[in-house]
């Protein structure tokens, strides 16, 4: 009788809390813009989660490890989901959708007859907190990332308008999307962009648990305060879910569940090729342990995306090893030269890859902690030469910075009381927090966190793309082909597209010089001639990743092609937009 009375008086506060909710939301208008413009990528996002933490546990059972706690099946599972979506989408991307909403609801049925962990508000550090409540208002804002609309979420969006998983060979970054940006195929199915980044949302929570597992929460707050870190928290990058992962490999070794460890390793190769110096260095550290099963489980976990690679390109680790590779090595100097200058604690041409001052001085603290924390150093400072050497940014170093930064914060928590620590990381906190809220204040986003605007009208306001993409939709068919040069921007886009990524000069050049425009099959060609060149002059540095430059010969082929082949369709915004006709014999050289 007292229970039913107890269960009756939490439906009434329930009952009562929706009613005036609702009343609320229906009087407000800006609210309800904001709560519809979340409510679907929410449900999606939960399903993604769902089916992470389902393919999560399911890997977890295969490699036989006794340990399934949510934030590891959920960083695994991520990876898992992505790997094993990749595999549907070589035949069609319809069946991914309906493979992860099976999962997701076998997974809620599980964790509905099975008890849930306990969960303390008020154990989580007030730091944390404010972290992670700045990454959640980051991922419910509509995708706007440089990175997300050329080709974290644009590869996965433009392998949905193709139908299936192909190779796009004039986006060096197509070969990068990998197992993160796989799982996101079912989230930009089921509720668009935001369902992605609250999807990774999800993962970047697995990890915070994950690092304050291994080093408590003043670890935690050093990474989740890093501005390169902070700033894409609540965007669809792989940086979190990498290091998540290769941090969840070395906590399972240090507990000798080594398959697990294996299981992790493999995912997070899997996700991206800056893992692999970890694996080496985890390889060396750990090569007495090292046995025919754990190497197995990395390749099972690991290898799919790099045989994909080989047989689209002969490179596994494509576009590396390829004709017209993006140059990354020299993306902003010598990076030796930049870590002597100071550059990855702060540079001026690229102030969101600052990782600030904490987590450098926890690094070189940590380089003290040898005695007591052996292997997280020594896992750390190996990789540190082979990241130095082919990371173009300091986002790249992070997986070398990070075990040696935890083992630094763990040296100086047990050498100083903790509320000289909190005082002594006052400032630095505070001022790293100020370049985080600098950098996300570019994005603009009040406006429609106010409820003033919904998706579309925001993007409409800040990018200038948004306006000839529109007139594409509607004039359009829908089985136009377009090729995009001096753009590349294209989440946004919703006809089937051809588009360099980052750094992609030399192969779209090299492209057009050798035909390319003869052989291939286009309706409409878009050219943006605000970040169209001619010639070699040099570029700075952030213009190297946007700017299209072409040597005169493939400028010539350019501008004869779209004088005899097609006609002007639309100018404005800065665009031009060519409709594909008939072969006209009359040539033409001037600059677009």
């Amino acid at each position: 009788m007292r229970y039913s009375l107890f269960c009756m008086k939490r439906l009434a506060v329930i009952a009562g809390t929706a009613a005036l909710s609702l009343v609320f939301v229906a009087r407000f208008e800006p609210a309800r813009t904001l709560l519809l413009e979340t409510a679907r990528p929410a449900i999606a996002a939960v399903i993604v989660l769902l089916a992470a933490l389902g393919c999560g546990r399911s890997a977890l059972r295969i490699v036989r490890s006794d340990d399934t706690s949510l934030a590891d099946a959920l960083l695994v599972g991520f990876a898992v989901l992505g790997i094993i979506s990749a595999a549907l989408a070589l035949v069609s991307t319809a069946f991914v959708t309906p493979f992860a909403v099976v999962v997701a609801m076998g997974e809620a049925w599980f964790l509905g007859r099975a008890p849930l962990p306990a969960f303390r508000p008020l154990s989580l550090h007030p730091l944390l907190a404010v972290a992670i409540s700045l990454a959640f208002v980051a991922a419910i804002v509509p995708v706007n990332s440089p990175d997300e609309l050329v080709y974290k979420l644009a590869v996965p969006h433009a392998w949905q308008l193709f139908g299936r998983m192909i190779e796009l060979p004039l986006s060096s970054h197509s070969y990068l999307a990998m197992a993160l940006q796989c799982a996101d195929l079912a989230a930009l199915a089921l509720g668009g962009g935001i369902a992605a980044k609250l999807a990774h949302f999800g993962v970047y929570l697995a990890v915070i648990a994950v690092v304050r597992r291994i080093g408590g929460d003043w670890c935690a707050i050093a990474i989740a305060f890093t501005p390169a870190l902070m700033i894409i928290s609540g965007w669809a990058w792989s940086e979190w879910g990498v290091l998540g992962l290769l941090l969840l490999a070395y906590d399972r070794w240090s507990r000798d569940d080594i398959n697990a460890a294996a299981c992790a390793l493999g995912c997070a190769i899997s996700c991206k090729y800056t893992a692999l110096p970890f694996l080496l260095a985890m390889l060396f550290v750990k090569r007495r342990d090292m046995k025919l099963r754990p190497i197995a489980i990395i390749a099972a976990f690991g290898a799919f995306f790099y045989v994909r690679n080989l047989i689209w390109t002969g490179s596994p680790i494509a576009p590396l090893l390829l004709p017209n590779a993006p140059q990354v090595a020299g993306y902003r100097g010598s990076a030796w030269l930049g870590l002597l200058h100071g550059d990855d604690i702060f540079d001026f041409r690229i102030v969101d890859e600052s990782l600030g001052i904490i987590l450098p001085l926890a690094f070189l603290a940590g380089l003290f902690a040898w005695r007591k924390h052996r292997d997280l150093v020594l896992i750390g400072v190996l990789q540190m030469p082979i990241l130095l050497t082919i990371g173009p940014g300091s986002r790249n170093i992070i997986n070398g910075v990070a075990p040696v930064a935890i083992a630094g914060v763990m040296l100086i928590e047990a050498m100083m009381p903790r509320r000289l620590v909190a005082f002594v990381a006052a400032i630095p906190l505070f001022v790293q927090l100020v370049l985080v809220t600098f950098t996300l204040e570019s994005y603009d986003f009040v406006r429609y966190l106010a409820g003033r605007e919904d998706a579309a009208q925001y993007i409409a306001r800040t990018r200038n793309f948004a306006k000839p993409y529109d007139w594409i939709a509607k004039n359009t068919p829908p089985g136009a082909r377009i090729l995009i040069l001096g753009e590349n921007r294209t989440f946004y886009l919703q006809r089937r597209f051809i588009a360099a990524g980052n750094l992609d000069s030399p192969r779209i050049a090299a492209w057009l010089d050798s035909g390319g425009l003869d052989r291939e099959r286009f309706s409409h060609i878009v050219v943006h001639p605000s970040w169209y060149r001619v010639g070699d002059a040099p570029l700075g540095t952030i213009e190297k990743e946007y700017m299209l430059q072409v040597p005169p010969r493939a400028h010539e082929k350019l501008m004869r092609f779209l004088q005899g082949r097609a006609r002007l369709v639309y100018r404005e915004e800065g665009y031009l937009i060519y409709e594909c006709v008939t072969p006209s014999p009359s040539p033409a050289t001037s600059a677009p």
